[in-house]
This record gives C-alpha cells, structure tokens and sequence, in this order.
C-alpha cells in the first residue's frame, strides 16, 4: 500500500507492507506519482486534504468497555495506551482484537475489602498473560504509594523481585517502599 499526499508529508510516498512503513520516497519535482512502477502492484491511496501523523500514546487510562475505548482512542490517532483498571484478561483480549498496542496492569490496592482477592488476579494476570503477544505487555500496577500501604508495596516489591510477576508500573521501584512515607500525597488547592 502507498499512501500519497498527506498534508504533513506533502511530495512524499509512503510505502506500508505488512502493517509497517517500509520506505518514505520523495516524489515532489519527480515524474513518479503518475507513473511510479513501484506502484504498479500497490494499492495507492490518494491522501491529499489528509493528515499523516504516528500514532498518539495514551499514557494513562482506566478504560472501561476497553473495545468501545479502543475504538475511541483509535478514531482520535491514538495507537498504543497504558491501561490500569480491572479484567484486564478481558482488556487484553480487546486489545488484541483492536490491533493497539498497550501495557496492562490490573489495579489493586492492597487495602479494603477484597484486596487479596484483588492481588491475586493482577498476579494471576500477569503470569498468564506475560509475552503472549508481541503488542501487549503486562506489567503490576499498583494503585500508588498514597493509598496502597507500605506492607502491600513491599509485598508487590518482593514478588516482583522473585520474578512471580513481568514488570512494574506506577509505583516505586523494587527495593524502594521504604520511601513511600516521604512521596507526597496528590495536590490540594488552597482554600
């Protein structure tokens, strides 16, 4: 496939094979866009009024009803996201079928009622779904430092480093929870 005249990338050609940019070609001041035999079996896709853009990164997100949010990250230029939320088994199967790339982490807490069973499945989660898919890579997420306590984050901590989990995201890294009391708690305006 080549995509031809973008606004951003006006008098170039970009040639896509298998889901990738393969080579970007100059074709200002040239005779190649009406008789360009690289294209003779390519489909061309005339983008002229378009936008060429690479693909936004949302880096924080707590979707729901992750097929309808991809779609709707996807429709505003949006490719790739780190998700933290809940069934993120369920999460991930969306992704997968939206063709995005993502980091997910099932949130926890470490505190409250169900928090164990919350822990459970993010480690659960995370063995089961671990370099499955090339696009999508599963991390701990812990909800933070000023709400998980110190106890959880060790614990988080020490599996990490027992590699019962992939990777860590959102919260201090191994060997650190002793400096979760000095993290700040989130801003509050002045009244």
């Amino acid at each position: 496939m080549i995509l031809r005249g973008a606004t951003i990338l006006d008098g170039v050609d970009v040639h896509i094979a298998e889901g990738r940019i393969r080579r970007i070609v100059a074709t200002r001041g040239t005779a190649r866009a009406a008789g360009d035999p690289a294209a003779a079996d390519q489909q061309v896709l005339d983008c002229r009024g378009l936008y060429l853009i690479p693909g936004l990164v949302n880096t924080h997100s707590h979707t729901a009803m992750t097929l309808l949010g991809a779609a709707e990250m996807l429709l505003g230029g949006v490719t790739c996201v780190a998700d933290h939320y809940f069934h993120m088994d369920r999460a991930w199967e969306a992704y997968r079928e939206s063709g995005m790339r993502a980091d997910l982490a099932w949130a926890a807490f470490g505190a409250g009622e169900g928090w164990q069973r919350q822990w459970a499945e993010a480690l659960e989660f995370s063995r089961a779904f671990a370099g499955r898919e090339p696009r999508l890579a599963v991390s701990l997420g812990p909800h933070s430092p000023y709400i998980c306590p110190e106890s959880f984050l060790t614990r988080w901590s020490a599996a990490w480093r027992r590699r019962d989990a992939p990777r860590w995201r959102r919260s201090p890294p191994p060997g650190s929870c002793a400096r979760v009391r000095c993290w700040p708690t989130p801003p509050r305006t002045a009244t």
